[in-house]
Order: C-alpha cells, then sequence, then structure tokens
C-alpha cells in the first residue's frame, strides 16, 4: 500500500445534479449516461479501452457552467486550467479542447467491529483498524479561466487559494456599538453624537456623573474622536483589566455612522448560537471544512482584516455561515500541471469546478463535456477480498444495499393490490433474470403505495415481509423489462453492506489500442478482406480478453462476438445490463499516461504514413499528448505504474452511498419528543443522534424510547449550558441544602435538616448571587475531581451539553471515550470544556458518553426485568432517578415515554 491520506472517506456525493434538488438514486445517472453520444465504460464508441464515463449535452446534465462536485471527502493533490481552450486544426477548421482537470485522492476504510472496552484501571485498547484503500478521483474537460474573468459572479474552487475566502459583500449582520455623545443625560449637548465606537473598543475614562463617564482614550483611536471629549453610558461597558478601563460590549447596540455590515461569528455551529463579533465586508479566512458544505463552519483564521470586535487567539475563533463567503482566488499557475505540495482537504459535494468543451473532428460547434473517472494504483482485488471479511460481522445498520437474485419471483401488479390486499407468492408472477442491487434509500423513498409492511405471525412471533413494487429496474431471462412486487421476507439474507462488494467482477485485461480498435473496425465492417487478415490477430486478442468476454455475455444480443455501438447503447439504457456493465473493476493502462509509441502503433490502421500523412489523425495524436498529465505526478501522491484498477464512478457511489437500513433515530420522533422543535435544528442534529446512538449502542425501541424522554425533558435537544445565574434565594434552594429543592423550606428560608450543606450561601449572598462564575466555583468545589473554590474547576466544568456532563472527571471520561471512538478526531475536554458548547456534534456525543458511563442501557434492561411492561410509571421512575438524580419532571419523562415506545419500533421498521 502506498502513502494514505489523512482522512477516511466518509460522505460520498453524486458529482452533478439531476434537476434542481440532486438525486440519491443511482439509476437517475445510469439513464444520462446512456443517452450520451460517446464516452462509455469500460469501452468507448471507437472502440479503445476507456476507463471514465462521459457526461455529455445528450446526457441532459451538463448545462453552460454546470458545477461539478467531489464525489466523496478526500483531498485535492493536483489540478491544471487553461486559460483559454487550446485548439486543434483539423484540416481548415480549429476544434477547442478542454484540459482542465482536478485530482482527488481518497482514502476508503473497511468498518470492523470495536474493540472491546478496558477493564476498570487498564489503558484503553488501542482502536481496531481495518484494510483500506487509496483510490483517486479524476474530473476532466474543465471550464477555462476566461470564463471565470467574464463572469465574477461564478463561485471558484478553495483549492485554487488555499482555502482562503472574503466575506461577501452581501453579507448583512449589522455591527454595533455604543454611542459617544458630546455631554451626558441632561445636558444640552446630550443630543449630538461624536462617533460610535465598535464593539471591542477599549474606552479609558475619567470623572463620572449619573452613569456617564468622561472618554479620556480609546483603543483602537478613533479618528473622529478627539482625546478627552465626548461621555459614554456604563452599563453598556464591562470592566477593563486596569482601572478605569472598560470594553464596549454586547450590551451597546447602537449601528454604527455610516452603517456597517458583515457575517457573524457565532459561539456554536447554530443560528441560535450566541453572536462572538462580525467580520465585515472583504474579510478573508480560513473556515473548516467537516460542517454541512454552504452552512455552518469553523473559523479557523483571519487572513486578513479584523473582526469587529477581537476575536481572541483559539483553534476555533468561532462558527460562519459558509453560504456567506466567497473565494476570490485565482489558480495558483494555468496551462500546466499544478502538483500540491500540500494536498487540500475537501468535503463530498464540494465544489470541483464547471463543465468546459470540447469539441471533436466531428463536431461543428464545441460541446460541454465532463468526463469523470475512478481508479486505484493499489491492489483493488485484493483489498476487497479483506472487506469481505471484515463486513461479515458487521452491524444490520450498515447493511444498506438489497439484493434481488436471479430467479426471484416477481409478482405482477394487479389493480387493488395495498396494504389490505397485498400481493402474495402464489399470485401471478415472472422470474428475475439477473441478480440487481438497490440501496436501501431508494426504497424508503419509494411513494407510499409501492410498498407494504405484511406481518407474519409464527408460533407467537410476529415478522414482516416487506412488499416493494419495482418498476422498469429489473429484466427476464431473455433481457425483456418486467415489473411488479418483490418480497423481502428476511432483511438479514437480503441485505447487504457495501464493504461485501456483491456483484462486482475484476478483470485484467492485456490487449492493445491496436486489438481493440481492429475488433472494433472489424464488427463495424469496415475493414476490407485484406485488413480482416492483416489484423485477424489483433481481433482474436481484444476478443479473447477477459472483459470482452464478459461484455459478450452481457451485451452481444445477437451473438455474433461483435460489439457494435448500437448493442452497447442499447444495453446502457435497460438497468439489468448497465449495473452488471458497471460493477466491472478492470485494470489495464490509464488513458492520461502518454506514451507515444501506443498511439503511433495505430498510424497504419488508421491510415497514416510520413509520406501520406492522415493530418486529422496526426492532430489527435498531438492532442492526445496535450491531454496527458500522468508523468507529471509519476511518483507524487501514490500515482505508481500506469497499469491501474478502474471502477465506474456510480457503481462506487451509488454502492457506497444508500442510506442505512433503518434511521435509530428520526424527525418524526423527535418531533414527538419536543413539539416545539424546527425542521432546520432537526435536520441538523439528526445526523449526530444517529451517528452516536449506534456508536453508544442506543440501538433498540426501548434504549431510544428513553434517550428520547429523557433528553426531551431534560434540554429540548438544545446544547445548553447550565445557568448558575440565581437570586440569592434561588441559590439557597437549589444549592443550599441537603436533597437540593426538597431540603428546603421557604417560609423560613432554612433547610428542613441542619447544618446547612453551603452555609455561605447565607452568610455571603451578595458573593454568589447572580454571579455564575462564583457560585459554579463554591457549589461544586471538592466534587468529580473539581479542585477547591479557589481553584474556579466547578465553574469551568459545569453543567453542558444536551445531557448536562458535569465535573473535570467526566470531562476526562469523555476524552478518553471520544479519542478511542474517532482515533480521527483528537480532543481535551478538560483543556476546553467550551469545545461541547461550540459544536453540536460534542453537545450530542457527550449526552450519549454520559449514558454509556453511567450505564443507564443496563438500568434499562434490569429494571424493565424486575417491573416488566406492566408497571411502565415504575420502570420510568427508576431510569429518571438514575438520569436525574431525583424524580423533578417525572410525569412528563412517563407521558413522554408512553407516547415514543411504540412508535419508535414503527418508525424503525420493527
Amino acid at each position: 500500500m502506498t502513502e494514505t491520506t489523512s482522512k477516511k472517506v466518509e460522505k460520498w456525493s453524486y458529482p452533478l445534479k439531476v434537476g434542481a434538488a440532486g438525486t440519491t438514486d443511482p439509476q437517475q445517472f445510469y439513464k444520462a449516461l446512456a443517452k450520451a453520444k460517446d464516452g462509455f465504460y469500460p469501452l468507448g464508441a471507437n472502440g479503445l479501452w476507456h476507463g471514465g464515463i462521459h457526461f455529455d449535452e445528450a446526457s441532459g446534465l451538463v448545462p453552460d457552467l454546470a458545477e461539478v462536485k467531489c464525489i466523496a471527502d478526500g483531498e485535492v493533490v493536483a489540478y491544471r486550467i487553461d486559460s483559454t481552450y487550446p485548439k486543434s486544426a483539423y484540416g481548415t477548421a480549429e476544434a477547442e479542447f478542454s484540459t482542465g482537470f482536478v485530482l482527488v485522492k481518497h482514502r476508503l476504510e473497511a468498518p470492523v467491529q470495536p474493540a472491546p472496552p478496558a477493564p476498570a484501571g487498564s489503558p484503553a485498547s488501542p482502536p481496531a483498524v481495518g484494510p483500506s484503500l487509496n483510490f483517486f478521483s479524476l474530473y476532466m474537460h474543465l471550464l477555462q479561466w476566461k470564463n471565470y474573468e467574464e463572469t465574477p459572479a461564478l463561485s471558484r474552487p478553495p483549492f485554487w487559494g488555499g482555502g482562503t475566502l472574503q466575506v461577501k459583500a452581501s453579507a448583512d449582520d449589522e455591527i454595533l456599538g455604543l454611542r459617544v455623545r458630546q455631554e451626558p443625560r441632561g445636558k444640552s449637548g446630550y443630543a449630538t453624537v461624536l462617533t460610535v465606537l465598535s464593539r471591542g473598543t477599549v474606552v479609558e475614562t475619567g470623572e463620572e456623573e449619573n452613569g456617564w463617564l468622561k472618554v479620556v482614550s480609546v483603543t483602537p483611536a478613533n479618528t473622529d474622536l478627539q482625546p478627552g471629549t465626548g461621555w459614554v453610558f456604563k452599563r453598556e461597558m464591562t470592566a477593563g483589566s486596569t482601572p478605569n478601563t472598560y470594553v464596549i460590549g454586547t450590551a451597546a447596540k447602537d449601528p454604527m455612522n455610516p452603517p456597517q455590515k458583515g457575517l457573524v461569528v457565532r459561539a456554536t455551529a447554530s443560528q441560535s448560537g450566541a453572536a462572538k463579533a462580525i467580520l465585515p465586508h472583504g474579510t478573508q479566512v480560513r473556515i473548516g471544512s467537516d460542517g454541512t458544505r454552504g452552512k455552518y463552519q469553523k473559523l479557523l483564521e483571519i487572513v486578513s482584516g479584523n473582526a469587529v470586535p477581537p476575536l481572541a487567539p483559539a483553534e476555533v475563533l468561532g462558527y460562519v455561515w459558509e453560504g456567506q463567503l466567497e473565494s476570490k482566488s485565482e489558480p495558483a499557475e494555468k496551462d500546466a500541471v499544478h502538483v500540491l505540495t500540500t494536498p487540500f482537504p475537501i468535503t463530498a459535494g464540494s465544489l470541483i469546478g464547471h463543465v468546459g468543451k470540447y469539441q471533436n473532428h466531428s463536431d461543428s460547434a464545441p460541446k460541454n463535456l465532463l468526463h469523470v473517472e475512478v481508479f486505484s494504483c493499489e491492489d483493488v482485488k485484493a483489498f476487497t477480498g479483506l472487506s469481505k471479511e471484515k463486513a461479515a460481522g458487521l452491524p444490520a445498520a450498515g447493511k444498506t444495499l438489497v439484493k434481488i437474485p436471479k430467479d426471484s419471483v416477481l409478482v405482477t401488479h394487479t389493480q387493488g393490490m395495498s396494504a389490505t390486499n397485498p400481493p402474495k407468492v402464489s399470485d401471478p408472477h415472472k422470474k428475475v433474470g439477473y441478480d440487481f442491487f438497490v440501496p436501501v434509500g431508494v426504497l424508503d423513498a419509494l411513494p407510499a403505495e409501492k410498498k407494504i409492511k405484511v406481518p407474519v405471525v409464527m408460533g407467537g412471533t410476529t415478522t414482516y415481509t416487506l412488499w416493494w413494487r419495482l418498476d422498469g429496474l429489473l429484466g427476464d431471462a431473455e433481457g425483456n423489462e418486467i415489473s411488479g412486487w418483490f418480497a423481502e421476507p428476511d432483511t438479514a439474507l437480503s441485505r447487504h453492506s457495501p464493504f461485501e462488494w456483491e456483484g462486482f467482477s475484476f478483470l485484467e485485461e492485456a490487449g492493445s489500442n491496436v486489438d481493440h480498435l481492429s475488433a472494433f473496425l472489424h464488427a463495424q465492417e469496415r475493414l476490407s478482406e485484406e485488413e480482416q487478415t492483416a489484423y485477424s490477430p489483433n481481433i482474436e486478442s481484444a476478443e479473447e480478453g477477459s472483459a470482452k468476454q464478459r461484455l459478450y455475455k452481457i451485451l452481444d444480443g445477437n451473438g455474433d462476438k461483435k460489439l457494435t455501438t448500437d448493442e452497447i447503447k442499447t444495453a446502457l439504457a435497460k438497468p439489468w445490463f448497465s449495473q452488471p456493465i458497471s460493477y466491472m473493476a478492470t485494470r489495464y493502462e490509464n488513458e492520461w499516461f502518454y506514451e507515444s509509441g501506443k498511439w503511433n502503433a495505430l498510424d497504419e490502421i488508421m491510415g497514416h504514413t510520413e509520406s501520406d500523412p492522415n493530418k486529422a489523425w496526426k492532430e489527435e495524436k498531438t492532442r492526445i499528448e496535450r491531454l496527458g498529465w500522468w508523468d507529471k505526478l509519476a511518483g507524487q501522491h501514490g500515482i505508481d505504474g500506469a497499469k491501474v484498477w478502474h471502477i465506474h464512478p456510480i457503481a462506487l457511489i451509488g454502492n457506497f452511498s444508500g442510506k442505512s437500513a433503518r434511521k435509530l433515530i428520526t424527525q418524526a420522533m423527535l418531533k414527538a419528543a419536543k413539539p416545539s422543535i424546527t425542521d432546520a435544528y432537526c435536520e441538523e442534529i439528526l445526523p449526530y443522534l444517529n451517528k452516536y446512538a449506534e456508536l453508544y449502542k442506543v440501538d433498540n425501541p426501548l434504549r431510544v424510547a428513553h434517550f428520547l424522554a429523557q433528553v426531551g425533558h431534560e434540554s429540548g435537544f438544545k446544547v445548553t449550558s447550565e445557568d448558575l445565574n440565581y437570586t440569592a434565594i434561588g441559590m439557597r434552594k437549589q444549592f443550599g441544602c441537603r436533597n437540593n429543592a426538597k431540603g428546603y423550606e421557604a417560609s423560613t428560608d432554612e433547610c428542613k435538616v441542619l447544618p446547612r450543606l453551603r452555609p455561605k450561601l447565607w452568610s455571603e449572598p451578595e458573593t454568589y448571587a447572580h454571579n455564575p462564575a462564583k457560585l459554579g466555583s463554591y457549589v461544586y468545589a471538592n466534587r468529580n475531581d473539581n479542585g477547591n473554590e479557589a481553584s474556579g474547576e466547578g465553574y469551568k466544568y459545569r453543567g453542558r451539553g444536551v445531557i448536562q456532563l458535569t465535573g473535570k472527571y467526566n470531562y476526562r471520561q469523555y476524552t478518553k471515550i471520544h479519542n478511542q471512538a474517532d482515533p480521527s478526531d483528537l480532543q481535551d475536554f478538560v483543556a476546553n470544556p467550551d469545545l461541547i458548547m461550540e459544536s453540536v456534534k460534542y453537545g450530542v456525543e457527550s449526552a450519549f458518553v454520559w449514558w454509556s458511563m453511567f450505564k443507564i442501557n443496563q438500568a434499562i434492561d434490569d429494571s424493565l426485568a424486575l417491573r416488566t411492561m406492566s408497571d411502565i410509571d415504575g420502570h420510568v421512575s427508576d431510569i429518571s432517578i438514575k438520569v436525574n438524580g431525583g424524580t423533578t419532571g417525572l410525569q412528563e419523562r412517563i407521558n413522554l415515554f408512553k407516547l415514543l415506545k411504540d412508535m419508535v419500533a414503527e418508525e424503525m421498521g420493527l
């Protein structure tokens, strides 16, 4: 194996949109490819080997300036962009063509069962790592630089400028500050505003008059304000680090004059996150890429300009809305292959570039064209063998593909078939002629009338048969289309992990260009008798190749051992043929490795000699050389040897991007647990809820219902920080006595049982009331590994998250458990406890870690065994005491659990 990329593939995306919103159904792309003029996989329309696929204008997916998206998480390692398209001189006409490309390196890692937890007191087991494969995605024939110059609004790939972005002029978050008045309130000069000082300005003050302070000086200096002039209102500032200095903070809400706008920096990756600062228009920044594209991303660095107010140095400065940032960068170089010394991280769905132009010698004008290719310089066949072994014991949630085997029954649909009158295996039917694979997500997205769930009761046990109505996907043994109902009586048998590589074949091809072209011309009946005799060995070599034999088996409809363009196009329009073709992984010399000899070998068959040149062919060879780039990367970033494995891009994406067989937590469940939760917040939080529910084994209906009932009551799924801003009475009631509020007698402002637990709440109320830092440091001192009151650790490790993680010990345990579970994202929550608030991801995960640390799953099982479902109230009370330490809000927790219990099972499809 060669050097690996730093991050494994987590997400996948199709390279182009189908319609306005895109699609997750691979068949939409197969249909488009079937309409393409040429550029088929693995043999092009000219009969030559072709390792990629073409989306041309006939495909319907490449309008002018169409965006091209990265297919998977990875790293950009090289690119080339034409200043203007080069041109080939075919006779009197000139044909322009794009040589622009982007090459992205990816690492696919097969999942493995997690290592068992280490015994108490033992060091953590090293994380289990599965076998991995480095592969590349190539996006060829991209837009020329000239178009970006002519269209300034056109988005530009961030990797051109190393990821620097700038705040758009359309960003409209307002910069606020504090007015400086000529005189304090009540004086004649009060109405005169000298200037507005932005938030973050440090003000040195002099005399005070009725809450107004005389301005001595300001930092940074303000040209509109003479030293020693003006007055500011004290309550809209906070005390500075030296006597008589103040900092203008968030309480100041006066608009700047003239108004100034920019992009808000938030404390968390959410619209509800606290505003930390504003980045003025044109501020240049670097951001992270682990959030949803176009939405909130980490602000990593301010490259040029300043935030208002300034932000304290930190690894993550805050979160910004990516949609209000734009790249104004230019490529590092043009008309040459630019190899990145440091690869640029990129996520699935991120912008690669835009579709460019390509004109063949037979085209009357340039046309839009995108070539997409996936290849690996490593042993793909060996990796898939290891991958299959590891996939055998993976959980059902990872089985995202449904296999419809050859000879399966497909019941013919008749009017009236429905959930109340479902199909039966004994109904009239046809037999499926070819294995076929459908992503679970595609089946889940079928209209309600095309999916039926039928209960089957045997021996007192109820299971379910799932019926799916499939139209236009399957063929019979003669290759004719059949439609109808397919039954899944046992999903454990019919569903597969993508890492099993079901249906894929692995073929090595040795035929030369001469072999394939002569076989193509022979199939087209364009060889003379003399030429047929001369090229007979080449034709035979091509036809005996393993790939050709496989294609004959699938495509050669008339059995004449000839493959024509028409036969290929006809087959590609039929899913039961296009899928097995796309599942052919083929090893052959990559076409972007230019070696003159292999193309000169075609001179004779192309009718070219030095004395009687074929000018069009000679120009074509020049074009082929200009398109090549392999030699510029050989020996770098894992590019090694020109004979590589090719995989059909749509087959690969379709295999790995299917949804899980079931979601453990759905939006409907969240709405039931917290009706006021917004759709937008559901969209933001659900990926993390599902990720960590599976990781921390909150993975059956009972556990999920408890988790949702408890969190729905505790926080409503909001990532919150413990509010320690109490009145004197309130803090004594909550923290002063044993047994908290139950131990407090309001009528006497005294504890029911003496002595008081925390007597300083009575003796020093002015110290702790409305002072969260002081109160937290006192009431949580010397608990859960926190230091004494003076250490401030009680406040530093206050409750945070959707379930409040509290205490230094628990933050230390969270660090250990998180880093063991996700070694690619090492964090220190002891050093940086606010990470839980700054990212929804950690705010959610911390709750599941807490759930795991306190063995809530085991408590659920133990309580249920003791009480059974006949005592639901007692059962929920047991878990509530475990979660909350008491019975606060018990009735709501019980009501939520009862509401969710059956609903969760139904939503999971159980």
